[in-house]
């Protein structure tokens, strides 16, 4: 799978907006911002996220450009910290303009990248590689902290099973990193005996001036690469971002407008004050910035002149809690230019934040339809096979605390099947994926209520394995707690399966102007009689899944999702009372890297590493990816 980049598709033909050009976005659950940002990319913007400290299998590109090819989860290991090293078809999938790992690392590249500095971001990318290596390896969101000797690294490429192709840069990265190596224990050394692994670069200039003198080698060789522009892009030191011109944080506590009902306390800013000039100076370089979840807080805290909050079940409850985070993330959506909502429970909440209707967009999830689409296309059996109805049940077995957030009601599955069984109608099968909290107490429910021949279980499935699974179902059963639209159901939808899911008539209708055709249900008599109408209509004759494909193209599509974007992008710039400052010019590539390469490589060699040589054997690739 490629990224889209500068090819337009005949979904998104037409006039584009003038204004933003370009767009950072910021944190991101599962796939939001990875789909969106392709999305506007292949729509004609520049389009980069920032991913920092975020590494869950589903947030990461590999896993949206390798489901297809029959990749399960489990063959990952654990899904917080995916090994995708040792699949060779990873190599080339994540784009450069996906920036995930250290929170300051990820900002540097970014800003590198926007500057045109691609000897620099090249290294960085490399360097944000290596850091993910230690993330997988170690389990933990601070691989910069991460300290690897030659033993060890050595071990990390068996353990891991890393594959051929990622090992030439992951040796070049490790010989980098020795220099960051050696100047942490350095310092450790000199701050009485400390912990190495306490010190977790990159470390501002003045820091690594002080602790590095006393040894002339090591001195040496930080001026040294210092000369050749890599300090920085070897993430030892800190990009001085305290002297570029970017104006310093606002005065929060008094800045927000009267109306707003929250206050904030003066602590409640401290755990963002050191990090906010690198984030004013990364989002200097973009027109408009989309902050999702609870980084919508950057956005507040920092000197953009707007910046737009997308929600994906943040402001639930969070804004209501009597702490720090709660106060912070209300300020932070309130305070937005514009609030992209994707939870369509939000249409009838009781207790919610309320938004200007300006400011207020209703919006899919970020979701591409086009593959589900080209899929069922080729994949869809011509005729339905005899047999009893086929229901299938991919959610999570979560039922037991009935958690508003996680609950997906599956019981009421079995006490459905039950009821049916009671009044003699036996003709359907259910198959339940076994994940999830709950998987034995449903088991248990199962065996209990007498219907255990009407059931059966499989492992997860890879994605087309899901897709087909769908495809070969009379129906999908989603969840059946909240009122709303699922990943499960616009997959299924999009692929014209019928789908039984909870839907009130209220918040979807709501939400998208019209609701989707589904089979909606959320009661165990109310699954049993739909049931009963796919036993009586085992074709789908009244043709539900048609329907359901074509209410995804009118309503859920990917060109509908970026349109929404461009109404709220439009009603933002017009809005602005000062334009926002030009992003820098991107200067050549090759002429950037002829004019640091001899440096590079000069530094290389007086360490004995291969930095400049791997570095710009691997720029094309790199190149390629933006």
């Amino acid at each position: 799978m490629r990224y889209p980049g500068t090819e337009r598709a005949a979904d998104f033909a037409g006039t584009k907006p003038l204004a933003p050009k370009s767009i950072i976005h910021v944190g991101g659950v599962g796939t939001n911002a990875l789909i969106n940002s392709a999305l506007l990319a292949e729509r004609g913007y520049v389009s980069h996220v920032a991913a920092n400290d975020i590494y869950h299998c589903v947030c990461s590109p590999e896993w949206a450009a390798l489901a297809s090819q029959g990749l399960r989860r489990e063959d990952l290991g654990d899904d917080f910290f995916p090994n995708f090293f040792c699949i060779a078809e990873a190599i080339d999938v994540r784009p450069g303009w996906f920036a995930q790992g250290p929170q300051l690392l990820t900002i540097t590249y970014l800003h590198q990248l926007k500057c045109g500095n691609h000897q620099s971001a090249a290294i960085l990318w490399r360097t944000l590689q290596y850091n993910r290596f230690k993330a997988v390896l170690n389990r933990t969101t601070v691989p910069s902290a991460v300290r690897l000797d030659l033993r060890q690294f050595e071990a990390a490429l068996v353990d891991l099973r890393v594959a051929p192709v990622f090992k030439p840069e992951l040796r070049a990265a490790f010989d980098a990193d020795q220099l960051v190596v050696r100047f942490t224990d350095r310092a450790a050394l000199l701050n009485n005996g400390m912990d190495p692994g306490l010190l977790v670069p990159p470390f501002t200039a003045a820091y690594v001036d002080a602790y590095a003198q006393g040894d002339d080698r090591l001195v040496a060789d930080i001026a040294a690469a210092r000369r050749a522009g890599l300090a920085v892009a070897l993430g030892l030191e800190q990009l001085e971002w305290s002297l570029r011109p970017v104006p310093g944080p606002p005065e929060i506590a008094t800045d927000l407008k009267p109306s707003r009902q929250v206050s904030l306390q003066p602590a409640d800013i401290d755990l963002f004050g050191s990090i906010m000039p690198a984030w004013n100076c990364l989002f200097s370089h973009y027109d408009q910035r989309i902050t999702y979840g609870g980084s919508a807080v950057l956005g507040l805290l920092s000197d953009a002149t707007d910046y737009l909050a997308y929600e994906h079940g943040t402001i639930r409850s969070l804004p209501f809690e009597n702490s720090s985070l709660g106060r912070l993330t209300r300020a932070a959506y309130e305070q937005a230019d514009a609030v992209f909502l994707t939870n369509t429970d939000y249409a009838v909440a009781t207790c919610r934040l309320e938004f200007e209707a300006e400011k207020r967009t209703y919006v899919p999830h970020a979701f591409d339809e086009r593959p589900l689409i080209r899929y069922a296309e080729t994949h869809r059996p011509q005729q339905r096979r005899p047999g009893p109805i086929r229901l299938f049940g991919p959610a999570r077995q979560d039922w037991i605390l009935h958690d508003p957030a996680r609950s997906k009601a599956n019981h009421l599955v079995v006490e459905a099947a039950a009821e049916l069984v009671a009044c003699n109608e036996t003709n359907f099968e259910i198959t339940f994926v076994a994940w999830g909290d709950d998987v034995e107490h449903t088991k248990k429910l199962i065996l209990e209520k007498g219907v255990d021949r009407h059931f059966s279980w499989i492992e997860p499935l890879a994605r087309n394995a899901l897709w087909q699974r769908y495809l070969d179902s009379d129906a999908v059963l989603d969840q059946f707690l909240i009122s709303g639209l699922s990943g499960v159901s616009y997959e299924t939808l999009a692929l014209a399966c019928r789908t039984i899911t909870k839907d009130d008539g209220i918040c979807n209708r709501e939400f998208f102007g019209v609701p989707p055709p589904f089979l909606a249900a959320g009661t165990s008599s109310e699954i049993a009689d739909r049931i009963r109408q796919l036993i009586a209509d085992p074709q789908d004759l009244q043709a539900i899944g048609a329907a359901s494909q074509q209410w995804v193209r009118d309503y859920h599509s990917g060109a509908r999702f970026v349109a929404l974007q461009e109404a709220q992008f439009s009603r933002v710039a017009a809005q602005r009372t000062t334009d926002m400052p030009a992003p820098p010019a991107e200067r050549d590539f090759w002429a950037s890297a002829r004019e640091q390469a001899s440096r590079a490589t000069a530094y290389g060699k007086r360490l004995g590493i291969r930095t400049g040589r791997v570095e710009l054997s691997s720029m094309r690739r790199f190149l390629l990816r933006r």
